[in-house]
Order: C-alpha cells, then structure tokens, then sequence
C-alpha cells in the first residue's frame, strides 16, 4: 500500500464529509486518496505511453528534459508538493490515483483561452453605478484531459487547491474534491449517480424531427465547402451572476467566479471535438440588486435579460453570447432557456440558467445545452443518438453529465453554419497587438510562429513542424484558403464561392495563404429574379423567410392574410409597446407580422402559432418581417415600415439644419485629434468588401486604381497620373506613411512613432507596403509611468491622467485633490 501512488483509507459511512461548502450525504460511500503528480510540463506534450525506463511505482532516476517528477512513491502523505516546484500551473500535468486497487493515470493539459484578452470584472456601487477592473490574468488552474488507455474517457478538473472535478472512464462518472478540514493531501473520490427529485428540462420546446427528416437534412451537406466546418470557432462569452447568487454565495465573489470558471472549463471540454472555443471576455455579478425584473417565468426573464444586452451590456462590452445565472427557481421543470440559432445577434445572442445544483459541472452541461441553442442545435428526437446514455442536447437536462452531442446536434450545428455564416464565430483573438509569449503546441498560431497543428504526438500536417511551430523546408504555408500543398496558390484563384446574387466571389492575391475579405454587392442592388434587394451580402426575400421559419413547402401568405396586421391584435400589427399592439398603417402591412403558407404544422423556432384558414403567422420576434425584404417597387421593410431603399440603405443629409448656431464637427473633431490621438482612426478601410464602380478623380482609391490624387485641375501629385488614376513611370507609390518620393521605405524605417505612452511602441517599415503596419503596443500588465500605472490596451491610465483629462492640465491638481 505504501508504494502505491495513492493511499486507500477506506470506506467511510458514517460521517458527513463537507466539501466545497456543501455536505456529502452520510451515506454515500467514498475513499480518502492521495493523488500524487507523475510529470509536469509546460511546452511539449506527453507521450501517450509510459516513459522509457519508467515502471509505474518506481521514481525515474534522470527524468528527461522538460519533466518534472512528484516525490518517490513511498514517501508518507501529506508531505509531498501539490503543484511542481516551478510551476504553479504547469501547461500539462499527469497524476496518479487508484481506482478499484488500479493506478489510474490522468493526462491533464490547461484549457487554453480560457479567458479572452481583453477579459474584465464588473460589479456595482452602492448607487448602482457599475464599475469595471481589467484584471491581467496570467496564469490560471483550470485542465481538461484524458485517462491514460481510455479513450473514450473525459477529464474535467481544476487543481487551484487539490484537484476538484470530474473523471469519466469505463462508462462510469467519478467525483474528486480535496477536503477542507485538512491540510494534508487527502480527497475524496466517489462514484457519482445522481438520484434527481424531480426532472429537469430547458425552456425551449422545439425538437428534432424523425429519422426521414434528420437523413434529409444530412444530405444537404454533400456539396458544401468542409472548410467552413473545419474552422474554429470562437465564441466571446459574457457571463452574468444575478443577486440570488449573490445571495446564495453568502456575498462570496470569489466563490462565484470560480463556479463560473469551472462552468466554462466543463463548457470547453464538450465543445473541443466541433472546434468551438469559447473564452470568457467578462464576468458581472449584480451585488447591488439585479439590473432587471428578474421573475419566476424563464421566458420572460429570457426576454428582459437579451433587451438588457443589447442597450445597456453590448455598448460598454462586446460578446458574442451573453448568459445569465440565477438561484431563482423557475416555474415548471425549467433550468435553462435560449433563444435557437441566434449567436452573433444584438438582439437575441443570450441564455439565462438556473443554478439547480450544487455541482459546477451540472451548471457547464446546462451552459454548454443553452449555447448549443443559440448555435442552431435542437433538442434530439427519437431518432438522434450519441454513444452515451444522455447526450447534450437531451430534451431533459440530466443530472448525469452529458457530454457528447448526438449526430442530429452536429447535423444542426453543420447546417446552422452553412446557411448562416456567423461572421462573430471568426473572430480570432487579435495575436499581434498584444505582445505575449507563443506556447507552441496549442493549435492557435500566435506572433512568432509560422503556424501550430498541436503536440508531436497528434500534428498530422505535413507543411508544420510541430516541434518548432515553424514552417517546413520549403514550404510557403500550412493553413489558409490560399494554401494549398504547403504552396500559396496563384493570384486569382477562386477560394470563396459565391453564394448568391449578392455574394462575389473572392480570390487569392498570390501573397497570402489566406482569402481576402468576403466582398459582396452594394445594399440596394437588386437580386432574386426582382424579388428583393442586396442587404449587407444577402437577398432577403419573404419567401426565404418563409421557409426558414416553416421548412419546405412553405409559400407566401397571400396579400388578404397581411391586411390583418392593420387590426393591432398579437397576430397582426407593425409595433410592439410594452403590452400594446401597434396596428400597421395601410402602406405598411407588409412589413408587419410575417404570414406563410405552409403545410408543415410546426415552425423551426418556438413559438405561438397563429392560424386563419391558410393564413400562418409565429408570434415571436423571428415572426416578424426582417429588415430589408421587399415590400413594394423601389421599397423595402425598415423597422416595420416601407421605406424606401434610399432611405432604408442610404445616408440622410443634415446639411444646413445648424444655421451657423452650432459648433463645427471640423472644430470639435480637431480638438478631439488633438487630444486623444485615436491610433484605430489609422487603419485604412479594406476597400475590397463593397464593389462599386469607380470614380478616377474623387480623391478615394478604389479597386482598379492605384491611386487617386482627384481632378487633373487639382491633382499636385508628382507619383500619380490623375488621368488614368495610376502610378506615373517609376513610381512605386504615391500614398501611405511608408512611402517617400514615390518610393517604398526601406525595411525599418519608423513610420509611427511611439507616443509619449511607455505602453506604446514604435512601428516600421516592412520595405513592401506603402503603408504603416497596424499600431502595436505593450502587452497589459506591463509596468508604464514612472510605476504609477499598468499598461491596458496600448495606454498607461492613472489617476494623474484621469483628473488631468477631467479638469484640465495641472501638475498639481492630483496632489491638491488628495489634501
């Protein structure tokens, strides 16, 4: 026993154990172990087998480079380190435990971005005013893994004081937590069968259909690009903690975001087979009372809570998803709640959840099924299935922590993304404008590597040197639409189709593995056979409305079903305020609740569902008719009125409204300049997105053009030709801070200085572009200003700047304020 890695003090029945702030029921059995650390590393990965030389229970005598080695085996409980010596957190870890009188290994690897870069903390004031910190997080406890021969197993666990999770083998769920009443190194590890009072379910009510419908829907993904599947995604998840759990945490923060981090920790685990990542970007507790009505009724909090993103949180915040946590017990057996296929919406991108058990990882499968949602996934009909008993995507949200998705999950999933193209998903934390060290090895290509196809062990990339992270001999690329056989493909190669009449297809520019932006139609140009008009890159039509929501043979309701939102009933008006029904005036009627005629029963969202003889109408937000559908000749649905398409897609001009009263916008936006010197108002516009026909002289370069210096009359350019709009002989440039007499820079010249701000850093040339690279800066966290501040994104703040920006330069304002 004393060899073994883990020390067995038996089966204790009679005692009630406290774990965490909870109790263990008297009578559930566990064992009192003593996991010890086999190996700790931070860069390279671990073999998937045993060392050589190495025999479980002997101590290694040299361990290799790289490694670092718990104490002898034999060595008595309670002495041996917790973490290795070097490392508090390690970027991988193997511990040892026993299971049944057998070793049982845990290949545990930390959970990368975890924590988006520009990740803050919000709470509230006494007046209710909130108040945010930037907290620079560099290191954190929280690990996924595998046990060693098992790969059907899974690995949950945070090891910031012992290990505490989650550890899935043969088919079987176990729970390990330290115990609090001792600082030795004792844990608990007990089976987990959850024996529910009552079941548990989410609010949405919409499920998969049958197995004809789900091998329908299967098939449509035959043709379709895998590139858009294979990509990764990344989802910015905000998450909100109401006064309940306040409340119930007994005013605890810590405790929160802890239950919050290993909820997200359980949330990334699930979600690394589909290549989803979501990285926590901020945390908000209410402490000072919750910031709306919170009720008993999930949908209504639901609604409140996605109207409360979407003008108070998105303004001050950007995310991708908002969640919200609450102790409040919903009505009926309901834990969670979102709305389906919204990610990325302003509107709708939100799930609320209840906190129905005293288990975090119970709380990460409720949060991974609710973000499921929003990701397009229903529930699972009879006919969807995964390898285990309950799969994620369950109807009931189980006590037995799920953690698969069923093959209908991924089909939604698969379509969702094809047919939506949800531009958030691609939005990769930005890897040159904060400066951190690469870990090579993480899958996520960061400054100073060519590229990263993982660990040795699992890198299948022939173009990537997994070892390194740098390209191999010979090779131009490894990744990228533009890549192809480790070569970037030639200039004007397709690699974004086009999807519709308002979609352009894009091609490679001979330079880059990537594809450039996604370029599509001005809004307004006509599409669909003259059925609609270009909206930011689609052709919104009634028709596809239609089927979106009701599926195939679904028709347009015929113009007598629209003249019922003239009646301000729930099934037909234009607006909605507070509980009142605005009725649609005449000229509106198209714009108001959307009608279809549909032979299906069911809509593809939940909802009520309004019927008049062949008259279909959802009445819910998905239920009205979208911004941009046409609506007449020339016109188009703007926030339920028929407008026209000037108004709806142009600009309107204030010219001549002052009357000479006001203060310029020239006068304010040069004090404005002046005084904060705004770095992003450097980034040149991507003049590919929009295809417009261009206009030689209007002193705008656009595509075609290699520069535009604007009439022959006004033009004083010596390296443009104002007549043609190109280059004069000789010239390699005529615009750009890194072009000088019509000639590029060489490689180095500063084009940026860097600005009075230690946290800021001088660009140069590349001796390629005319243009200045984009701004860089300090990594935050870095000292700036003397030691009075930290560098936070790119400035050093202090007080001293803060009350000097408030009432004006004075060098001794701050030390007055103070006395």
């Amino acid at each position: 026993m004393a060899a073994s890695a883990l020390l067995f003090a038996g089966l204790l029945t009679c005692q009630v154990l406290v774990l965490q702030g909870w109790a263990l029921p008297a009578t559930q059995k566990y064992e009192i172990v003593y996991p010890q650390i086999l190996q700790a590393q931070e860069n390279q990965a671990f073999t998937s087998a045993p060392l050589e030389g190495h025999r479980p229970g002997l101590h290694h005598p040299h361990p290799p480079k790289g490694f670092t080695f718990g104490p002898p085996r034999n060595r008595r409980p309670g002495v041996h380190p917790r973490h290795p010596p070097k490392h508090r957190h390690p970027r991988m870890l193997q511990y040892e435990l026993q299971l049944d009188n057998k070793p049982l290994v845990l290949h545990l690897e930390k959970t990368e971005d975890l924590f988006f870069r520009d990740y803050t903390e919000t709470r509230y004031l006494q007046d209710g005013t909130p108040t945010t910190i930037s907290p620079v997080i560099k290191d954190h406890c929280y690990y996924q893994g595998r046990v060693m021969n098992d790969p059907d197993s899974l690995v949950s666990l945070s090891t910031c004081n012992g290990l505490r999770g989650i550890i899935t083998t043969k088919g079987r769920h176990f729970l390990i937590e330290p115990l609090s009443a001792s600082d030795s190194e004792e844990h608990a590890l007990y089976p987990y069968e959850p024996q529910e009072v009552s079941p548990t379910s989410c609010g949405v009510t919409y499920n998969n259909g049958g197995e004809d419908e789900f091998r329908k829907m299967s098939s449509s993904f035959a043709n379709q690009e895998d590139k858009i599947l294979r990509s990764k995604k990344y989802v910015q998840l905000y998450v909100v903690a109401d006064n309940s759990m306040y409340l119930k945490y007994n005013g605890s923060k810590e405790t929160i975001k802890q239950r919050i981090y290993e909820m997200v920790n359980y949330v990334n685990m699930v979600y690394k087979p589909l290549n989803v990542f979501a990285a926590l970007c901020g945390i908000e507790i209410w402490d000072q009372g919750d910031q709306i009505a919170m009720l008993t009724n999930s949908k209504v909090n639901l609604a409140r809570f996605s109207a409360w993103r979407e003008k108070v949180l998105l303004p001050r915040k950007q995310n991708d998803l908002a969640q919200l946590i609450t102790n409040i017990n919903f009505d009926g057996p309901v834990v969670g709640i979102a709305y389906i296929g919204m990610i990325c919406s302003t509107t709708q991108s939100a799930g609320v959840l209840q906190d129905h058990n005293k288990l975090s990882i119970i709380l990460g499968a409720t949060s991974a099924h609710e973000m499921g949602h929003s990701l397009g996934m229903y529930h699972d009909g009879k006919a969807c299935a995964c390898n285990k008993v309950y799969c994620l995507m369950s109807t009931k949200l189980s006590s037995w922590v799920p953690n698969t998705f069923s093959t209908c999950s991924i089909n939604n999933f698969q379509e969702f993304l094809l047919n939506t193209r949800p531009t958030c998903l691609g939005d990769i934390p930005d890897k040159t404008n904060i400066l951190t060290p690469p870990v090579c090895g993480n899958k996520f290509t960061e400054m100073g590597e060519d590229c990263d196809c993982g660990t040795v062990q699992e890198c299948k990339d022939q173009c990537c040197d997994a070892a390194t992270c740098k390209l191999k001999p010979g090779a131009q690329c490894a990744e990228g639409e533009c890549c192809s056989n480790c070569k970037i493909k030639a200039a004007g190669e397709v690699c974004r189709e086009r999807n519709d009449d308002c979609d352009l297809e894009d091609v490679c520019d001979g330079t880059s593995p990537w594809c450039p932006s996604d370029r599509f139609q001005a809004n307004g140009a006509p599409c669909g056979k003259g059925e609609g008009y270009c909206y930011n890159g689609t052709c919104p039509t009634m028709q596809r409305q239609c089927t979106s929501l009701w599926g195939e043979n679904t028709l347009v309701g015929e113009d007598l079903c629209f003249n019922k939102n003239m009646e301000g009933t729930d099934y037909g008006h234009c607006k909605n305020v507070g509980s009142t029904y605005i009725p649609c005036k005449p000229e509106n009627v198209m714009c108001g609740v959307l009608y279809c005629n549909s032979d299906n029963k069911y809509p593809t969202v939940p909802g009520r569902v309004a019927v008049t003889g062949e008259c279909k109408a959802l009445l819910a937000p998905e239920g009205m008719v979208q911004n941009g559908i046409k609506c007449g000749d020339g016109k188009v649905c703007y926030n339920n009125e028929c407008v026209s398409v000037e108004t709806a897609f142009g600009l309107s001009g204030c010219e001549g409204k002052c009357s000479g009263n006001g203060v310029t916008h020239g006068e304010i936006m040069q004090e404005f300049l002046l005084n904060t010197q705004p770095s992003s108002l450097g980034d040149v516009p991507d003049k590919t997105n929009f295809l417009r026909p261009n206009v030689c002289g209007n002193k705008l370069t656009e595509v075609g053009e290699e520069c535009d210096c604007g009439t022959v009359q006004e033009c004083k350019d010596q390296c443009c030709d104002a007549a043609t709009c190109k280059l004069k002989p000789g010239a390699q440039c005529a615009e750009g801070e890194c072009c000088s007499n019509c000639k590029i820079k060489a490689a180095g010249e500063v084009c940026r200085e860097r600005n009075d701000d230690d946290c800021d850093l001088e660009d140069v040339c590349d001796g390629k572009s005319p243009w200045c690279p984009s701004d860089r800066f300090q990594a935050n966290g870095a000292p700036c200003g003397k030691g009075e501040g930290y560098c936070y994104n790119g400035t050093c703040p202090t007080m001293q700047h803060q009350c000097t920006s408030l009432w004006g330069d004075s060098k001794f304002l701050l030390y007055n304020l103070r006395t």
